[in-house]
């Protein structure tokens, strides 16, 4: 029996650039692979031609020089393998158990493989698939990526690239972010690897590897956490037959990463050349990597899933049945245009986010302002978008967005909601200053009344330097004075500042100010 998934049964709305990135990249490298394989067969075979020409001695032990395609042959594997080291171990484990050869024979048999494939690489082109390949006994981060973009023949990256396509354009649109996609990805091929080369080290049989498919199973695993209710179509090809069903992810997952799991304990390391531990190995980090990373992310889209998942029922229903109530065409509408909604918002959020971790606060804050076409902001978005932000980093827009906040809460009237917000202002800046100048004394006023002087004081200190004359700096200077005078005890700072407003202030304002320093000197 033959499973072919190719399909996520969800209408993501959503193109998946970095799934055809990865698609696009492993044929041209393939086909680039396949270039290079001519060449290297075709240095291999003129090798083994002259070897075979100029060999006189004959000995059971040498047996390159015995025959041209035998010679070839085991060229190109020594190629593949890195060299006689890495199939010393098993020549040897071999030979231990078919007892061929004595002890002695194996190591002189080695020894004429190793002078042999000495003298061809002097003058032979080092192949294409030699430098992607991943070497376990390395442990290489870039040959992990190159080699989980290369493969080794058509059947291999056709199969590859149509289990790709049946889950990653789901995963890439579900974890929210390109970014994180890739990261993903590049995380399991890492742990396929990791594992792989634990199992390859401790059996001594470093074999390298290539090809998507560790990544493919990664992702595989990953759709069972994030969607694993979530249906993908599949064909089913049974002798003569062929079916077309829509399978839960969770049931696929658990089919091919419990199949292959079975296939390793159970043929004692016999896989037929596939990897079948990076398979499993990438199945299980797939899912763990979603548990710890992205449990928040399936939560957030639990929704969105469920109602993909009915619309889904209800599409497969009505192709079975032929009748569809225009109540349910109507609730699926409307359940389509919630799940729209939400994934906009969901998409706008991941926007802010990026810009805001990133610096680019200007960026984040006209991204909000823009996005909102109402005619009379809601101070709650505002408010809701100053939690967020300061959740994620307290600069510059959050500061932006505090003093919207604020400004829309007092014209409101909800002094008491604008004072929390501006006390979270002044604790990232002391010098934090309101988008609309005009309010200072109302919230000032309003800070006294509920015994918060120093929320007061911050926003009223040296208002004629901070604002630009914008506000009334003599009313602001002589309440700033009272504060510092008799609630904050700081009597010296007040009689300063009294002096200093004397500059700004009219005649009747500097005898107000002189008669106040002269009783705080008194």
């Amino acid at each position: 029996m033959l499973i072919i998934p190719y399909k996520a049964d969800l209408d993501l709305y959503q193109t998946p650039v970095v799934t055809y990135v990865v698609m696009v990249t492993c044929v041209v490298i393939f086909l680039m692979q396949l270039g290079s394989r001519e060449i290297v067969n075709d240095a291999a075979f003129s090798f083994c031609r002259d070897l075979n020409k100029t060999s006189i001695e004959k000995n059971k032990l040498d047996v390159m020089p015995q025959s041209v395609g035998g010679c070839t042959s085991i060229i190109l594997q020594l190629d593949n393998m890195g060299g006689t080291e890495r199939l010393r171990q098993a020549i040897i484990n071999a030979s231990e158990k078919e007892a061929d050869y004595s002890e002695q024979e194996t190591l002189q048999y080695i020894d004429y493989l190793q002078g042999h494939y000495d003298d061809y690489r002097l003058d032979a082109p080092r192949g294409l698939d030699q430098r992607l390949m991943f070497y376990p006994d390395t442990l290489n981060p870039l040959s992990s990526i190159t080699s989980a973009l290369s493969h080794s023949d058509w059947l291999h990256i056709i199969g590859n690239l149509i289990f790709f396509l049946a889950f990653a354009p789901a995963i890439e649109a579900l974890v929210g972010s390109k970014w994180r996609f890739i990261l993903l990805m590049i995380g399991i091929g890492f742990c396929c690897d990791i594992t792989y080369s634990i199992v390859a080290l401790s059996n001594e049989i470093a074999i390298p590897s290539l090809g998507l498919s560790g990544v493919v199973t990664g992702l595989i695993g990953m759709s069972a956490f994030i969607m694993p209710k979530a249906r993908i179509r599949t064909f089913i090809w049974l002798l003569f037959f062929i079916w077309r069903m829509s399978i839960p992810a969770w049931i696929l997952a658990l089919w091919f990463i419990g199949w292959d799991a079975y296939t390793v304990f159970s043929a004692g390391g016999n896989t037929g050349g596939v990897n079948l531990v990076a398979h499993v190995s990438g199945g299980i980090a797939g899912y763990l990597i979603g548990y710890i990373w992205f449990k928040q992310r399936r939560d957030d889209i639990a929704d969105e899933i469920e109602q993909e998942v009915a619309f889904s029922k209800a599409r497969s229903s009505d192709r079975i049945g032929g009748v569809t109530q225009s109540k349910n065409i109507q609730r699926l509408d409307d359940e389509d245009e919630k799940r729209r909604v939400k994934r906009e918002q969901t998409e706008f959020h991941d926007q802010v986010y990026n810009l805001v971790r990133t610096e680019q606060d200007s960026a984040a804050v006209n991204l909000i302002i823009a996005n909102d076409n109402s005619l009379h902001p809601s101070a709650e978005i505002y408010v809701d978008w100053f939690k967020r932000i300061g959740e994620w980093r307290k600069r510059r827009a959050y500061l932006c967005i505090g003093r919207l906040a604020i400004q829309l809460l007092v014209e409101h009237n909800r002094l008491g909601a604008a004072l929390l917000l501006v006390e979270e202002c002044i604790q990232v800046t002391p010098n934090f200053v309101l988008a609309d100048p005009r309010q200072v004394l109302l919230l000032a006023h309003e800070a006294i009344n509920q015994h918060r002087h120093s929320v007061a004081y911050a926003l009223l200190r040296e208002s004629e330097k901070r604002y630009h004359r914008s506000v009334e700096p003599v009313r602001c200077g002589l309440l700033e004075i009272d504060l510092l005078a008799h609630q904050l005890n700081k009597p010296q700072l007040a009689k300063h500042r009294a002096r200093a407003l004397q500059s700004i202030a009219t005649p009747a304002e500097k005898e107000i100010l002189a008669d106040m320093a002269n009783q705080l000197s008194g």
